[in-house]
């Protein structure tokens, strides 16, 4: 790899001239930072008066989408979460499956009550819920904690274009 040469300044007339120098590009630069910003947010406007409306548009019918899919699913799906038309995907995702405490004590409280009934296996050193072992265990049925919790599990519903065949919209 080639060495690079940086030139030293040798005089006070060469570093004025280098200063001065330094500061005009500095200006020239934010200059042309000033015009992208405002070139940028002249785009943004010009944009959004068509983005937004299609945007509100999307949300419309995505809703509308997932409401009548809900109603319809085994028309729509089969035995399937999703499905397709010629243009679109669609179909429900699963979301991950989270712990719903069913009662209102702080976690504290509850990972104490589990500890001092026999359920330390449920409770971590630091006195907090272990979470995926009592998802484990109500999917088990352990009695003793569905009183105290249940697992949810959401949906949501999409519609991803295809690339090829979106190019028309």
């Amino acid at each position: 790899m080639a060495k690079l040469k940086i030139r030293q300044i040798a005089t006070a007339a060469e570093f004025f001239e280098s200063v001065d120098d330094c500061a005009v590009k500095q200006a020239r630069v934010e200059r042309l930072e000033a015009e992208l910003k405002s070139k940028i947010v002249a785009l943004q406007v010009k944009y959004s008066a068509d983005i937004d409306p299609l945007k509100k548009d999307v949300e419309k019918l995505l809703n509308e989408c997932s409401d009548y899919a809900s109603l319809h699913h085994t028309e729509l799906f089969g035995k399937n979460k999703s499905a397709a038309t010629t243009v679109a995907d669609y179909g429900f995702r699963t979301g991950t499956p989270k712990l719903v405490k069913l009662v209102k004590s702080k976690e504290e409280d509850v990972a104490l009550s589990l500890e001092n009934e026999d359920g330390g296996a449920y409770v971590s050193k630091k006195l907090s819920l272990d979470k995926e072992a009592i998802k484990s265990a109500l999917e088990r049925g352990v009695e003793s904690l569905k009183r105290l919790f249940r697992v949810d599990q959401d949906e949501a519903f999409f519609i991803n274009p295809k690339a090829d065949d979106t190019r028309k919209a």
